[in-house]
């Protein structure tokens, strides 16, 4: 009886506690780099929720609807809040990483099950908190993560996305402990809803089904529980009309005009834009390693004898030694990771990425910890000198990986994270309004971007009526930018001029 108590003990503190322990302080964090105004990477994203931009929210209804409050603030306050919570969302993401590791199932293999017999075979060891602080650690020191974190970046939200990402996971993990139907509900909604606000979900889709396919089991096929959760996804699916039909009731685009740029652009991305190669090289270290654990594997490969089963398990350690080496080192950013093939070439984070293979690390420190740290349970045999000493090895060797990878992706990442948030363009922008008339004017610019910045700019040191600013792009290619000019600067009467 004391066993079990001190097991349940432990797996309530890190199931339960640990994940929004570990949230919380990578919040803190991300606060302390937050970056505090606009750039190039979050431009787009307040300029659209701010209104400053002519142009029709096209992309991400999830993010509209989070977002739209925002608008009220001042054009001050406004990027601050946006980075602030993408930071939130960030953390979090982190809590139900640390989450989803903490209920992942240690019975795939023999020596696993020998170890490990609690409900549900989930991590009871002493050590079971290591698992979800590296993964944690690891994915939110890893560069790209940090990006995204301290400022609001892409054009449906990348944190977001990853968010919705992480939750349908945890949902998953969930429903195979309490077989609670209303985990699936609540993961094809949400699902749902992920698709109407990114392309990546869709991406995703075939690996969820055959997820869910393989953890629902032939009760999957029930036709009721089929409609039920079909119905729920079409339901957080619908969300895909939400910006047509505020861009048809605002007028800055039709339903039509938008719903097909949605449509289109999903399309485009999903099957012309990234070459399939890059994508396999990408789910080496991400999905391969998800389908390694997913699967229950035997004690042997068809020969029975003691021999064949000591080959198996050999086999299986080192399958697992490099599969968790293989996920470090692509935290670490080589040619062949999802930054250096994906965001550099293709201004895709691929951040998807980095939490599944974050996630195998956690499953992968637990199998050693546990394989190289525990007895076999009920087993009175002494173990050898050359089994105690591997075993004392592995365990210190996860150790060794708890604190030298986060220190080396803080020595590595922090520089640039520091650079970037300086934001060295801002002067560029002082000194070009210094150059402005200080009494006000008429700014003219064919370049959208630089005028959102300078816009921002003004903004910030509250200029931003003294200078009326033009794209000289659209003034010819749609009337409506007229009408827009009008609203925004009423104090110029450009609708005398409309008229």
């Amino acid at each position: 009886m004391t066993n079990d108590t001190e097991n349940k003990s432990k797996r309530s503190f890190v199931a339960s506690w640990l994940p929004w322990l570990l949230a919380a302080g990578m919040l803190v964090v991300y606060l302390l780099t937050l970056n505090p105004w606009v750039s190039a990477n979050n431009l787009r994203q307040v300029s659209e929720v701010s209104g400053w931009g002519f142009q029709a929210r096209v992309f991400g209804p999830v993010n509209f609807l989070i977002t739209y409050p925002f608008h009220w603030l001042s054009p001050k306050m406004l990027p601050l809040a946006l980075n602030a919570l993408t930071a939130v969302f960030a953390a979090l993401t982190l809590g139900l990483l640390a989450r989803s590791v903490a209920l992942l199932p240690h019975d795939r293999t023999h020596e696993q099950r020998q170890r490990e017999q609690s409900e549900f075979s989930l991590l009871t060891i002493r050590m079971a908190w290591i698992p979800p602080l590296l993964a944690v650690l690891i994915c939110g020191l890893q560069i790209s993560f940090w990006e995204n974190s301290i400022e609001i970046t892409g054009l449906s939200g990348e944190m977001l996305d990853l968010l919705i990402f992480a939750y349908c996971v945890r949902c998953l993990l969930e429903y195979r402990i309490d077989r609670r139907e209303s985990w699936l509900v609540r993961f094809a909604l949400v699902y749902g809803a992920g698709m109407a606000n990114s392309w990546g979900m869709i991406a995703f889709f075939p690996a969820f089904l055959a997820a869910l396919i393989w953890i629902k089991g032939i009760s999957f096929f029930n036709l009721r529980f089929m409609l039920r959760t079909m119905a729920f996804g079409l339901a957080g699916l619908s969300l895909i009309l939400l910006l047509p039909i505020v861009a048809n009731i605002s007028h800055t685009a039709t339903f039509g005009q938008v719903f097909r740029t949605v449509l289109s652009t999903d399309k485009f991305v999903l099957f012309n834009y990234i070459p399939r190669e890059v994508l396999l090289l990408l789910g080496l270290t991400s999905l391969l390693p998800i389908l390694v654990i997913g699967i229950n594997w035997s004690s042997f490969f068809g020969d029975t004898s003691q021999l064949g089963i000591v080959l198996a398990t050999i086999v299986f350690h080192i399958v697992h030694a490099l599969l968790l080496l293989a996920c470090i080192w692509v935290a670490l950013d080589p040619p062949f990771s999802p930054r250096q093939r994906g965001q550099m070439v293709y201004n895709i984070p691929f951040l998807a990425m980095y939490y599944l293979g974050a996630l195998s690390v956690g499953y992968f420190a637990g199998y050693f910890l546990l394989i190289f740290g525990e007895k076999v349970i009920k087993s009175r045999k002494p173990l050898p000198p050359a089994m105690r000493l591997l075993n004392v090895a592995a365990t210190v060797s996860v150790w060794i990986l708890l604190v030298t990878v986060p220190a080396l992706l803080v020595y590595k990442n922090l520089p640039q994270i520091l650079k970037n948030r300086s934001a060295d363009f801002a002067k560029y922008y002082t000194l070009l309004e210094q150059n402005l008339p200080s009494q006000g004017g008429v700014v003219l610019s064919d370049d959208a971007n630089r005028l959102l910045l300078l816009e921002a700019h003004l903004n910030k040191i509250g200029k931003s009526k003294d200078y009326l600013l033009i794209n000289t792009v659209l003034l010819p290619e749609d009337p409506r930018y007229l009408k827009f000019l009008d609203q925004k600067y009423p104090q110029y009467k450009i609708g005398s001029v409309i008229t």
